[in-house]
């Protein structure tokens, strides 16, 4: 049989990509929800030629939410800080990254099928 894994965005089926892309991907959520829909999120994004921006995280939590969406792809070309506390929290710097996908070569695309695989049955 074939390997489908459902997505925010599609499915993936086998070999083949049956999704939507879009040009611009913003997701302003906590970190861990970001890291858990990391695949979604990115596969979401159009392949060389869309933006990705995400917010919600305090300088701290950057490496591990990078990480997540490095693993698939996305390369992060710019970061902006900025310092602000929400209610009852601590005054920090909060960070947007920005990034691209840049289209996967032949060998990148089945590691990527490879590790979504992995963390589908994970």
């Amino acid at each position: 049989g074939r390997a489908v894994m459902p997505t925010a965005s599609g499915l993936i089926i086998g070999e083949r990509w049956e999704t939507e892309t879009f040009d611009v991907v913003v997701a302003n959520m906590l970190p861990p929800i970001l890291i858990k829909l990391a695949p979604a999120i990115a596969l979401a994004l159009a392949p060389d030629s869309g933006t990705i921006a995400l917010c919600g995280m305090r300088r701290d939590q950057v490496t591990e939410v990078k990480g997540a969406y490095e693993k698939l792809g996305v390369v992060f070309d710019r970061e902006r800080g900025r310092e602000g506390a929400s209610p009852g929290a601590a005054w920090c710097e909060y960070v947007q990254l920005i990034g691209r996908r840049p289209k996967p070569s032949a060998e990148q695309h089945r590691a990527l099928m490879e590790f979504l695989s992995d963390a589908a049955v994970s």
